[in-house]
C-alpha cells in the first residue's frame, strides 16, 4: 500500500519474444530443429513429457482448447501412432505428424503455417500461461497509482479473451466471453476506466516492419483514484 513503490504505467507484452523463437534449443519455434522443450521460468515439465505420454484424447483436448485447431482429434491420433514406434524428441518429428494430418488442398492454401496451433497449445498448457496471466491482471490493479495505466498487447484470442473480460469486468462491464478466465462475480467495485473500446491494431507498414505484429492488439484501462 505504500504510494512509493506504485507505478504509473504497466505493461504486458504476452507472448514469446524473438530470441525465444529464434533459439531452437528452447524448442518454442516449428521453424527450426530442436528438442521438445518450450518450459518456460522453474518449469522442469518439457512438451515431450506431455508428447510421449499423454493418451489420444488428453492430447485432442489440449490442441482442441488451448489452440483451437479443429483437426485437433487427427493430430493427436498421429502422435500416439507414431510414438509406438519410437519417441517423438525434436521439433520438426512433430511438425511432419502435424501436416501429415491436414488434407493436401488446405496444405496448400493456409496462409500459417500447419503447426501454429498446435504449438501454441501445448506451450499454453505446459507453463498454465493463461491462469499465470489472469493472476498477474488481478495483481497489477494494487501496483498502480490513482491515473495510473494498464496496458496490455496481446497476440493470439485466448489471451485476448481474458484480457477484454478483465478490462470489461472492472470497468463494470459484467460478462465473460472467455471459458478460461474463472467464473466473474456480478458484484465487486470498479477499478478502471476503459481507454479503448476496441483494441488498437498495428498500421499496415507496421505489419511490412514487423510482420510478428500482425495478431497484435493492445488495450488499455486506467485506475481510478
Amino acid at each position: 500500500n505504500n504510494k512509493k513503490n506504485k507505478f504509473d504505467a504497466i505493461l504486458f507484452d504476452l507472448g514469446l519474444s524473438s530470441n525465444q523463437l529464434n533459439d531452437p534449443e528452447r524448442g518454442f519455434s516449428f521453424m527450426f530443429d530442436g528438442p521438445l522443450d518450450m518450459g518456460m521460468g522453474i518449469n522442469s515439465r518439457k512438451v515431450s513429457d506431455i508428447i510421449n505420454n499423454y493418451s489420444e484424447l488428453e492430447l485432442a483436448n489440449i490442441i482442441y482448447n488451448f489452440g483451437e485447431e479443429r483437426l485437433s482429434r487427427k493430430i493427436a491420433k498421429n502422435i500416439v501412432a507414431a510414438r509406438k514406434v519410437k519417441s517423438i524428441k525434436s521439433t520438426l518429428e512433430l511438425v511432419g505428424l502435424i501436416k501429415k494430418s491436414f488434407p493436401i488442398l488446405q496444405l496448400n492454401k493456409s496462409k500459417i503455417n500447419p503447426a501454429t496451433k498446435t504449438f501454441q497449445a501445448l506451450r499454453i498448457y505446459l507453463n498454465d500461461e493463461l491462469n499465470e496471466l489472469s493472476k498477474a491482471l488481478n495483481k497489477s490493479i494494487n501496483l498502480l497509482k490513482p491515473k495510473g495505466k494498464l496496458i496490455i498487447v496481446s497476440f493470439q484470442s485466448l489471451e485476448d479473451r481474458i484480457v477484454k473480460d478483465f478490462l470489461n469486468h472492472n470497468s463494470g462491464k459484467r460478462w465473460r466471453s472467455s471459458r478460461h478466465y474463472p467464473e466473474l462475480a456480478d458484484e465487486g467495485s470498479i477499478t478502471l476506466n476503459l481507454i479503448t473500446k476496441k483494441p488498437i491494431r498495428p498500421s499496415e507498414r507496421e505489419i511490412i516492419n514487423n510482420p510478428r505484429s500482425r495478431s497484435a492488439k493492445l488495450r488499455v484501462g486506467e485506475k481510478i483514484n
